[in-house]
């Protein structure tokens, strides 16, 4: 299992500077600090924003050796592409310790944005007969917050159990987009396209980035979606494979 957690600082940074936790319901954040949770393996990083140059993530357990330092960014406010930027760790994770403060810190122009995946082990594939169906979301969202909205199907799912092994998501200003699965817990997203020509990033779609989770097919998830500016025309795409047929 995963989850999804971002830092955001809209200010001009001539230094490393520690940027915010977005506020965000599953999670401990206060200032600058994300507590690490149960899920404690760093499996994946993006740093995007205004120009940045220099990008870390600093922790006491990290401190022991040295700080995480990001060696990719997107010097715009814009996912799209993503591709040959997110730092890969599902193999090899770094361990944190459970209840330590994590920081995110960047050098940048007008914003920094990072972006962390925490897992509890090394992300195994999944493979089976996995299919895609489109949702929507028939809303707009506000900037710089987890907004959570209704995901609306554009086909009839057959009765059954569903295993969610992917997931794209594109829309006007968008950023990242994750999965709210009925009953809580964590949040597995991705980080979404702003034009609706972008096709994903192959390590979120098709078992690569493993399960996300599993829903019944009368109890769908719901989707946070988190943009720069105000979203719209935002459309999903799950991978999914059916685990049960009927109730």
């Amino acid at each position: 299992m995963f989850t999804l957690m971002g830092y955001h600082k809209a200010a001009i940074s001539a230094t490393l500077l520690p940027l915010q936790p977005i506020a965000d319901p599953h999670v401990t954040v206060s200032g600058n600090d994300l507590t690490v949770p149960e899920l404690n393996q760093i499996v994946a990083l993006l740093c995007v924003g205004g120009a940045p140059t220099q990008a870390q993530m600093q922790s006491p357990s990290l401190r022991k050796l040295i700080q995480e330092d990001i060696p990719a960014y997107i010097a715009t406010e814009v996912c799209t592409g993503a591709v040959d930027v997110i730092v890969d760790k599902r193999d090899n994770p770094l361990i944190l310790t459970r209840s330590e403060k994590l920081n995110g810190l960047t050098i940048h122009t007008t914003d920094g944005r990072i972006f962390v995946w925490l897992a509890d082990g090394p992300i195994s594939p999944i493979s089976g007969d996995i299919r895609t169906v489109k949702c929507t979301t028939g809303h707009t969202t506000a900037a710089d917050l987890w907004e959570n909205l209704a995901l609306t199907f554009t086909q009839t799912l057959p009765a059954g159990r569903y295993a969610v092994v992917g997931m794209h998501a594109h829309g006007t200003n968008l950023l990242a987009a994750r999965l709210v699965f009925v009953g809580g817990g964590w949040r597995p997203g991705v980080v979404a396209g702003a034009i609706a020509a972008d096709p994903g990033i192959p390590m979120f779609r098709n078992g690569a980035f493993g399960l996300f989770g599993e829903f019944e097919f009368d109890q769908p998830p719901s989707i946070d979606l988190l943009g720069t500016g105000v979203t719209s025309t935002e459309e999903v795409y799950l991978d999914l494979i059916q685990i049960r047929v009927g109730r």
